[in-house]
């Protein structure tokens, strides 16, 4: 079990408005459906990782890519769509810096003043070669299941290398979790 403050802060948030527009950019795990579900609000389900592995063209050659196409084709909505709350759970520890780039650049367009977005990354070394799996037990406490069976390098950002790859959100809070992870809360501007 993993006390995630910085949740805790974003639930506090969805009980205090009306209806809310959820992005979960992770794969859709029953319990947090069913848990952020207690709110008004229409909840979305990325699988931005699982998009982005299987699109071809993130096959080919760096230089030959069009990473805001295949970004654009993974992370699609109604052009009238604002989401109030966004969910990366550890997405960022495994993409690099250019397709963090490209999936805020893309997710900038959905959102608008106020939009708080939640995740977490890893402070170790080493992480699973895999994203893990994120299960909500309740407004304070999250479980995490490894799901990889390889380790590969971990990313170790900082809160303003967040920033610098997240242009129009900027830090609410952040918070040291215990298993070397660290929970943030950006809001944006």
């Amino acid at each position: 079990m993993l006390s995630a403050p910085g949740f805790e802060l974003l639930t506090g948030h969805l009980g205090s408005r009306g209806r809310s527009d959820i992005l979960d950019l992770g794969s859709s795990v029953r319990a947090n459906v069913e848990y952020l579900s207690q709110y008004p609000c229409v909840l979305h389900i990325g699988d931005v990782s699982r998009a982005l592995a299987e699109d071809p063209e993130m096959a080919a050659p760096e230089e030959e890519r069009d990473l805001d196409g295949v970004v654009e084709r993974a992370i699609e909505f109604e052009d009238h769509v604002r989401f109030n709350v966004i969910i990366a759970w550890d997405l960022f520890d495994y993409f690099d810096e250019a397709t963090s780039r490209a999936i805020m650049r893309r997710i900038d367009g959905y959102c608008s003043t106020g939009t708080l977005l939640y995740l977490t990354t890893s402070n170790s070394e080493t992480i699973s070669d895999q994203p893990g799996r994120f299960t909500i037990l309740d407004e304070r406490n999250l479980s995490v299941a490894r799901v990889g069976v390889g380790i590969r390098s971990g990313m170790k950002h900082s809160p303003r290398g967040l920033e610098r790859i997240m242009p129009g959100f900027r830090l609410h809070h952040s918070f040291l979790l215990s298993y070397r992870m660290q929970d943030y809360l950006f809001i944006h501007e």
